[in-house]
C-alpha cells in the first residue's frame, strides 16, 4: 500500500470514529500545549530579568559592596569611614577605564505632598549618571539631575511618570510644580518617560541630588552612601578596572579593606543556570505528557486492531502484504498525532493568553515562541510515530487464517 493511499485511509478511519480519535488525541492537545505554554512563561520570565538587568548597568557595571574587613585590619576598621562621597570623586578621577561611576543614598519610603495629594515613593539620592546607567529617559520639557545639582546641593526633583500622575492627575503638568517631603520644599524639574523595562521598584522611585539628600536627610556628619557603582567601557576591561577601582579606594578608606568590587558574572550565570533548570523542568512535564498522550494512541490502536482483524485477514487474503498493513496504521497513528498536534497548537494561544491575566507584568509578559511551536509539534509526531509501530507490527503479524476465521 502506497503511503499516500495510507494517509488518505487514516484520515477516513479518523472520520468515521471521531469520539475514538479524540480521545486518543487528547494526550497529544494537552502535551502540546503544556510545552508551548511552559516555554512561553519561561521566556517571558527571563525576558523580563534580561531588560531588568540591562536596565540596571547590564554586564560591564560593577558594585562596591559594604564587607568586614581582614581579621588583622579589624582593631583599626573604626579608622575607615567607609563608603562616602569621597569615593565617588576619587574614582571619577583615578580610573580612567570607567564608563560611568555612580553612588546613591538611600532615603528608603517617603511621602511626597502635592497641594492636593500625597504619594509614597522610594526617595533616592543620586548623581548624573544614574539616569544614563539605568536607563532613565526625560520627558520632553524636563532634564535630569546635573552635576552643578550636586555642587550647589540644589532643591530638585525628578518623578516617574506614574508619581507624577498621582500627584498632580496628568504628569506633562509636574514640571515646574513643588513638592514637600519631610519638611523641605522641592522644584520638579523632570519627569521619566515609561518604558517596558518599567518593574514595581523602578516606577515607585523619586530622585534628588545625592548631595541634597545628605545635606537634608542625613545625621550631622554622616555622608556615607549606600551603592556605589562602576560601569566598565567593555566587558575586557573588568578586572584591570577592578584592579584600579581596589587600589583607589583603600587610600580613601585608609589602607582598610572593608569593602568588596562585585561584578555581575556570576549573577548573569546564575540567571543562565536558571533558566535552563526551568526550561528542562517545565519542558520535562510538558514532555511527560505527550508521552502519556503517545500511550493513550498506542492503547486505542490496539483496541481498533482487535475490532478490525476480520478486515486486515481479508486485505492480507486479497494480496495485502504484512508492510502494507503496517503501513497503515502507522499512517493512522501519524494522522492522529499531526492533527492533534495542531489542535495542540492552536489551544496554546489561548493558553498563552489566558496566563497573560495571571503573571504581574513587572515578572515579564508570557511569549508565544514560534520554536516552541515547532519543537512540540515535531514532538507529537515522533511520539505518534512510535506509538504506532508496535500496534502496526502486531497487526502486521497476524496469520491469514487466524484472521479470516475471527468473529
Amino acid at each position: 500500500m502506497m503511503i499516500a493511499g495510507a494517509v488518505v485511509h487514516g484520515v477516513r478511519e479518523i472520520s468515521s470514529h471521531k469520539f475514538r480519535s479524540l480521545l486518543s488525541m487528547i494526550g497529544i492537545i494537552l502535551g502540546v500545549a503544556a510545552l508551548v505554554a511552559m516555554v512561553g512563561v519561561v521566556e517571558g520570565m527571563m525576558s523580563g530579568f534580561r531588560k531588568t538587568f540591562e536596565a540596571t548597568g547590564g554586564i560591564e557595571k560593577m558594585e562596591i559592596e559594604h564587607a568586614e574587613p581582614p581579621i588583622e585590619q579589624q582593631p583599626y576598621a573604626h579608622r575607615s569611614p567607609r563608603r562616602t562621597l569621597k569615593d565617588y570623586y576619587a574614582l571619577q578621577a583615578a580610573v580612567p577605564n570607567a564608563r560611568r561611576v555612580s553612588a546613591e543614598k538611600s532615603l528608603n519610603w517617603t511621602p511626597l505632598q502635592s497641594s492636593t495629594r500625597r504619594e509614597w515613593t522610594r526617595l533616592r539620592g543620586t548623581t548624573p549618571e544614574t539616569f544614563e546607567i539605568e536607563r532613565f529617559y526625560m520627558r520632553e520639557g524636563g532634564r535630569a539631575i546635573s552635576d552643578w545639582d550636586v555642587e550647589q546641593k540644589t532643591r530638585v526633583m525628578i518623578l516617574t511618570d506614574r508619581t507624577a500622575k498621582r500627584l498632580f492627575g496628568n504628569s506633562s503638568d509636574a514640571v515646574g510644580e513643588t513638592i514637600v517631603t519631610r519638611g523641605v520644599v522641592f522644584t520638579i524639574i523632570g519627569v521619566i518617560e515609561p518604558d517596558e523595562t518599567d518593574s514595581w521598584s523602578r516606577s515607585r522611585s523619586t530622585f534628588i541630588p545625592i548631595s541634597t539628600a545628605i545635606h537634608y536627610f542625613a545625621e550631622p556628619d554622616d555622608d556615607t552612601i549606600h551603592d556605589l557603582g562602576v560601569q566598565a567601557k567593555r566587558m575586557e576591561d573588568i578586572p584591570d578596572l577592578s584592579d584600579q577601582i581596589e587600589r583607589t579606594l583603600l587610600v580613601t578608606h585608609r589602607g582598610i579593606k572593608d569593602f568588596n568590587v562585585e561584578t555581575r558574572e556570576k549573577e548573569l550565570e546564575d540567571f543562565q543556570e536558571l533558566e535552563r533548570s526551568f526550561v528542562y523542568s517545565l519542558g520535562g512535564v510538558a514532555a511527560i505528557t505527550l508521552l502519556v498522550g503517545g500511550i493513550g494512541i498506542a492503547n486505542v490502536m490496539l483496541a481498533s486492531i482487535s475490532q478490525r482483524i476480520r478486515e486486515i485477514g481479508i486485505r492480507k487474503a486479497v494480496g495485502a502484504r504484512g508492510s502494507d498493513i503496517f503501513i497503515q496504521f502507522v499512517a493512522e497513528a501519524l494522522v492522529i498525532s499531526v492533527i492533534g498536534g495542531l489542535i495542540g497548537i492552536i489551544a496554546s494561544v489561548g493558553l498563552v493568553e489566558l496566563l497573560r491575566d495571571f503573571i504581574p507584568e513587572d515578572k515579564g509578559d508570557v511569549a508565544l515562541s514560534a520554536k516552541a511551536m515547532g519543537w512540540g509539534f515535531m514532538f507529537s509526531v515522533v511520539v505518534g510515530f512510535l506509538s504506532g509501530v508496535f500496534p502496526a507490527i502486531k497487526a502486521a503479524r497476524l496469520p491469514v487464517i487466524d484472521a479470516l476465521r475471527y468473529e
